[in-house]
């Protein structure tokens, strides 16, 4: 997993919001190979079997074969939708999240669904954020009224705050917390911090909020 995030992060830094020649494909590609070669793999194997590989793991992950939902997903994004609290997501995904969350059953719960591949920006940069915001609420809503829970101190939380956001950090305990996008410096003394999303509700309501805003890795993580 160590292997997966180091390339992941390397990829979005060179390509962000899967640029390039060949689209999220390419992008996957590239994430592959430096994830392998980075395990101690021969770059050479690693090259020749790309063209096998990157369609397998695609096909994988564009379904609920590649990934489920936290235990905490669906009960809250019912409780918020008895609530009258609309909730949408932002991903630095390519549009295969689509698939996903349709498979999960959870595309209903999530109005609008924002990603980085069809937006061509991606999280932390603000405009996403607002993007987002302006699709799920009329314009005389307020940026304040909404709050963006993720797992990601950079994008989710500071691009939220950013953007004029609340802002809300999950750091869940035990295995769930393993593909959480964690930082080995990163400093929470002055962050809001949760440790479910059925630490979140209450505070959404109490603060009469309008809408929450979430990142993919709060409802779902891989199935590996």
């Amino acid at each position: 997993m160590t292997y997966l995030l180091r390339g992941l992060s390397q990829v979005q830094k060179d390509k962000p919001a899967y640029q390039g020649q060949f689209g999220a494909r390419g992008w996957w590609s590239e994430v592959i190979k430096r994830t392998a070669i980075g395990a101690g793999a021969d770059p050479r194997a690693v090259q020749a079997s790309l063209d096998e590989i990157v369609p397998r793991l695609m096909d994988r992950f564009s379904s609920s074969e590649g990934y489920k939902l936290f235990d905490d997903a669906l009960p809250i994004l019912r409780q918020l939708q008895e609530l009258n609290i609309r909730t949408a997501l932002i991903s630095n995904s390519d549009s295969r999240m689509r698939l996903v969350l349709a498979d999960l059953g959870i595309s209903p719960f999530l109005r609008p669904v924002v990603l980085s591949e069809e937006e061509g920006i991606e999280k932390p940069n603000a405009e996403i954020f607002r993007r987002a915001f302006k699709q799920a609420l009329d314009n005389s809503s307020h940026f304040d009224q909404a709050v963006h829970v993720g797992d990601e101190l950079q994008c989710d939380y500071y691009g939220a705050q950013a953007a004029g956001m609340q802002a809300v950090l999950i750091r869940r305990a035990g295995p769930d917390g393993i593909q959480e996008h964690k930082e080995a410096d990163e400093d929470l003394s002055s962050v809001r911090v949760i440790s479910s999303l059925h630490d979140v509700v209450d505070w959404i309501y109490g603060q009469h909020l309008l809408l929450g805003v979430m990142g993919a890795g709060l409802v779902l993580q891989e199935d590996l």
